[in-house]
């Protein structure tokens, strides 16, 4: 190894740096007692190589290698990233170890899983913090703040990633421990010095780090489409060749999400979609972070690469574009958001296939913060009548039925949603008679406008839209 790096050497290290390069930096720095502006890189660096107590040149190498910034090793400092690995396992790192876990885990979560890891753990952050995380080191400092993650408490940061399904991630943490456990024993540790624990390794073909482990998903069952009868339209084509209608001839035809938060009409949507063929999955009574957690599950789920559908009811409590769940206020969870996580890039085997949404929201009357996984950002949306938020349908094979109630008709006694009533009653007169799902709700909202006209006090409003390029065809 060389002697130190000039001033001008380190003003050129810190300007090739990346923001998110440069963040991950000054966080691994934090534990050295360093005498410098927190955000100022360049005096961070100078301030490293300057300490003799801390072999400055040999911790400059160490973050650069940690960075992965293996060309800056060879071009401005005269090493590689051989010499760096073999330095570091001959001797105890100047970095902590769990700065270096919480940089490596930051560096390989993609933008969904952030905006996952940030609502699932929102009733552990402060609300005004909830804007300033745009990563997941932003995320850990700010839990560090209120003393829920630390070097010796990785039990959120490990159970979160869990959950999010990223157990590439959680088992790195869980080694982590491991190592701490052995080291408080008086062990002999194998820490991360060596490149095999913590630095990513590339995956073999065909493997998938955020695959669930064990997720217990029910396999389709194998028909044999000789045996399902198909019905002939006049062209003479069975639904399964006619180009124009959706194949629909698996059984189950695909899974239905049926979230009832109020615990009132789910039973009667899973008798209903029961009998048009789907695997229900019914929850009730779920709090805002279970229902995201099944939502993402019933996204990520393997079956619906044999499926040739895909349904999901909603029904919540909640304001103008999001629901509630069970939770009494926000932050609340966008209809935009949920329809989302069934698109064709989040999920891919239902692409090409329809997907029905039907949602039955009961609005509330106070303000309330929306958490947006796209931004992340907390915004505030108010209950209005007039001015209802329709999701923009941006893809093809979309179904969206959503109707909005006030909630104080769930006060009423013995209240079911005339929506979700005259829904169930109609699809299933619509199966007899092998009608088009377009043609069934453009009945149910006739039906639903003109309740409205005889009941003004108790207005149900509807909407309707789709992006289906073919018939969908009950059977």
């Amino acid at each position: 190894m060389t002697d130190g790096p000039s001033v001008s050497v380190i003003s050129q290290i810190a300007d090739e740096l990346t923001s998110e390069e440069k963040k991950a930096l000054l966080y691994m720095c934090a534990d050295l007692n360093l005498q410098a502006p927190a955000q100022d890189v360049k005096e961070v660096l100078k301030m490293v190589t300057n300490r003799s107590d801390l072999a400055g040149q040999a911790v400059l190498l160490e973050l650069i290698y940690r960075i992965k910034r293996f060309d800056l090793l060879k071009r401005l400092l005269r090493s590689t990233k051989t010499e760096v690995e073999g330095f570091l396992g001959s001797k105890q790192s100047a970095v902590s170890m769990y700065r270096v876990l919480m940089a490596d885990i930051s560096e390989e979560l993609d933008r969904g899983d952030l905006q996952s890891l940030i609502f699932l753990l929102t009733d552990s952050l402060p609300r005004g913090r909830l804007s300033q995380i745009k990563s997941f080191l932003d995320l850990v400092i700010e839990l560090e703040k209120c003393g829920k993650v630390s070097a010796e408490q990785l039990e959120l940061i490990e159970g979160s990633l869990q959950k999010i399904h990223r157990m590439d991630l959680a088992k790195k943490v869980l080694k982590y421990k491991q190592n701490e456990q052995i080291h408080r024993a008086g062990g002999a540790v194998s820490y991360p010095n060596q490149k095999s624990h913590y630095i990513p390794q590339a995956h073999g073909a065909g493997s998938d780090p955020r695959s669930p482990v064990g997720a217990g998903c029910t396999p389709f069952a194998t028909w044999d489409n000789e045996n399902i009868k198909m019905s002939v339209e006049e062209s003479g084509f069975p639904h399964s060749q006619n180009p124009g209608i959706y194949k629909l001839l698996r059984r189950p035809l695909g899974v239905c999400l049926i979230i009832d938060s109020i615990g009132i009409d789910g039973d009667i949507l899973r008798h209903t979609f029961e009998k048009l063929h789907f695997r229900v999955v019914l929850h009730k009574w779920l709090s805002l972070q279970d229902t995201y957690l099944a939502l993402t599950e019933t996204a990520r789920m393997q079956e619906h690469k044999e499926a040739d559908a895909f349904a999901c009811c909603i029904i919540s409590r909640g304001f103008s574009s999001g629901m509630l769940a069970t939770n009494n206020e926000g932050p609340g969870l966008h209809f935009e958001d949920v329809r989302r996580l069934f698109s064709a890039k989040q999920c891919p085997f239902l692409m090409a296939k329809p997907k029905l949404f039907f949602i039955q929201n009961y609005a509330v009357r106070q303000p309330g913060g929306y958490f947006t996984l796209v931004t992340g950002d907390l915004e505030v949306d108010g209950y209005s009548h007039n001015a209802e938020v329709e999701p923009i349908l941006t893809e093809a094979d979309l179904c969206w039925s959503y109707s909005r109630c006030d909630a104080c008709t769930l006060e009423i006694p013995g209240h079911h949603s005339e929506f979700l009533c005259t829904l169930s009653t109609a699809l299933i007169s619509g199966q007899k008679r092998q009608a088009d799902l377009l043609d069934v709700l453009t009945e149910v909202k006739s039906a639903t406008n003109e309740k409205n006209c005889h009941n003004l006090k108790d207005v149900c409003y509807m909407t309707l839209q789709h992006s289906l390029v073919k018939k969908f065809v009950l059977q």
